[in-house]
C-alpha cells in the first residue's frame, strides 16, 4: 500500500470524534485511495467503542473482524458484569445472532463462556444498554 493510504488506516482508529473520520478520509486523499482504505479498515470504519450499538457482519478469518468481535463480546460481558444486561430480564446485548448462517438463540448463549472462533461467519445487533458518555458520542439521526 502507499505511504498515505497506510496513515490514513493508522490514523482512522484514533479519531476520536466519528464525524472527522470521513473528513480525513475526504481532505487527504483520491477517491481511489480512499476506496482502497475503507475496503481494507473492513468493518472497523463502522465501529466506536464508546458507542458499539449497531449492526455487524464479521469474517472472523479477517483479523480486524476477529478483534471486532473480540471487543463487542468483552463489552458483552462488562454489561453483564455491571448489571444492566440481564439475561433473565432477556435484555441481551447481542440480538439476530448468527454463527455461519445459523441462528444462534440468546438463552444458548452465555457470554462468560463463549469463545469467539477464529474462523467462519458472525452476524449480529449489538445493544448497548450503557447509555454514551458526551453527546458527541450519541449516533447521529
Amino acid at each position: 500500500a502507499r505511504p498515505k493510504q497506510e496513515a490514513m488506516m493508522l490514523l482512522y482508529g484514533r479519531i476520536v470524534d466519528p464525524q472527522n473520520r470521513s473528513r480525513l478520509l475526504n481532505t487527504f486523499i483520491t477517491y481511489s485511495e480512499r476506496f482502497t482504505v475503507l475496503y481494507r479498515l473492513g468493518n472497523l470504519k463502522n465501529y466506536h467503542k464508546e458507542n458499539p450499538t449497531g449492526h455487524y457482519a464479521l469474517d472472523l478469518s479477517r483479523n480486524v473482524d476477529y478483534c471486532i468481535a473480540q471487543q463487542l463480546l468483552t463489552l458483552y460481558q462488562i454489561e453483564v458484569q455491571k448489571g444492566v444486561c440481564e439475561r433473565k430480564l432477556r435484555r441481551y446485548c447481542w440480538r439476530n445472532i448468527y454463527m455461519n448462517r445459523r441462528l444462534v438463540r440468546n438463552e444458548a448463549l452465555d457470554p462468560s463462556k463463549w469463545v469467539v472462533p477464529n474462523k467462519g461467519f458472525l452476524t449480529l445487533d449489538y445493544v448497548s444498554y450503557v447509555p454514551p458518555m458526551t453527546p458527541e458520542e450519541k449516533l447521529k439521526e
